[in-house]
């Protein structure tokens, strides 16, 4: 929550299908030259929550860090967070970062025999 409230996500963007899709996110690390990426995978649902990074907390835990933790609340619909740069915008830019971020809605289930 504090990485959110520092701004410490400084991109959030989906990447394309070529490249792997899901999202990926460049985090500020504690140090001023410490800029580490986050990539979210796209999951099939239900699956536990994964968010890899390049930083060295991800490594040594093998497991989910505050940069992967600070991605994954900023997805939360409703959270409040807002892409660097979009609050200065027209309203509209935060209706369009959340379309771009947002996966594309799943089909109807088959209809039952």
């Amino acid at each position: 929550d504090s990485m959110l409230r520092s701004r410490a996500i400084l991109s959030l963007e989906r990447r394309d299908a070529s490249s792997g899709g899901g999202i990926e996110a460049k985090v500020q690390g504690s140090g001023p030259d410490s800029v580490y990426v986050v990539r979210v995978p796209v999951l099939e649902m239900p699956a536990d929550l994964v968010a890899h990074c390049s930083c060295p907390d991800y490594s040594n835990r093998a497991g989910i860090c505050k940069h992967g933790a600070a991605v994954l609340l900023a997805l939360v619909p409703g959270s409040g967070y807002t892409v660097p740069g979009a609050a200065l915008a027209a309203p509209s830019a935060q209706a369009d970062v959340d379309a771009k971020l947002m996966p594309p809605p799943l089909p109807p289930p088959p209809p039952s025999p």
